[in-house]
């Protein structure tokens, strides 16, 4: 006789995480790891790391593993518009 199947909490709460992520990546955009985001800019994978632990970054965990928006990255590559100072002598 067949017994039923039984289903284990924990690899049920895992398979529902991941169905959550793929649902995020594809509303939200692609979810990158950190060894990624740091190739895009250039940086080494532990810098990449300091960035979201300082905030510069959101980010999401995924268990123990840190995961960034490629649009934030792209934001973060963006040059940002500096200001200029203007000359003392100058008079409107």
């Amino acid at each position: 006789m067949d017994r039923p199947c039984r289903v284990d909490t924990k690899h049920a709460f895992v398979f529902l995480a991941f169905a959550v992520l793929r649902t995020m990546v594809t509303t939200s955009g692609e979810l990158l790891p950190t060894g990624e985001v740091a190739k895009l800019l250039g940086v080494s994978r532990q810098q990449g790391v300091n960035l979201c632990e300082r905030g510069d970054l959101p980010f999401v965990m995924v268990g123990k593993h840190r995961r960034v928006e490629r649009s934030a990255v792209e934001a973060l590559r963006r040059p940002k518009p500096r200001l200029t100072a203007i000359n003392s002598s100058y008079r409107p």
